[in-house]
């Protein structure tokens, strides 16, 4: 594959991944307000966008010093760059995984969902 096309389908994941991120946390928070008060639901908005600003500051220094796990190596600033780009990959592959094993543990319902 080429570099155009290395970076055409990266950008092609990269937005498929935005989107289906942004539709689940839309869909999370839009059902976790519905539980709460009228009058709570303003503070619930608050710690649900506080979480996930929080979230992405702790993913983004993850994924940072995972890029630069081994910066002592005699390999090309390239070579690390891409090293630590797998290294990022595959940590975000194993936590979608453990993400889908939770959801099957702890959402498991006996009953149909009904109001």
């Amino acid at each position: 594959m080429t570099m155009n096309g290395i970076v055409i389908s990266m950008t092609i994941f990269y937005l498929l991944m935005t989107l289906s991120r942004t539709l689940a946390f839309g869909t999370s928070m839009t059902v976790g307000l519905a539980e709460l008060s009228l009058a709570e639901r303003a503070d619930g908005n608050a710690i649900f966008n506080t979480a996930q600003q929080f979230s992405g500051a702790i993913g983004t220094t993850v994924a940072s010093l995972l890029m630069k796990m081994n910066p002592d190596s005699v390999a090309f600033v390239a070579m690390q760059t891409a090293r630590g780009a797998q290294h990022v990959f595959w940590f975000m592959v194993a936590l979608g995984v453990l993400n889908f094993v939770w959801f099957n543990c702890f959402l498991k319902h006996n009953a149909p969902y009904s109001e």
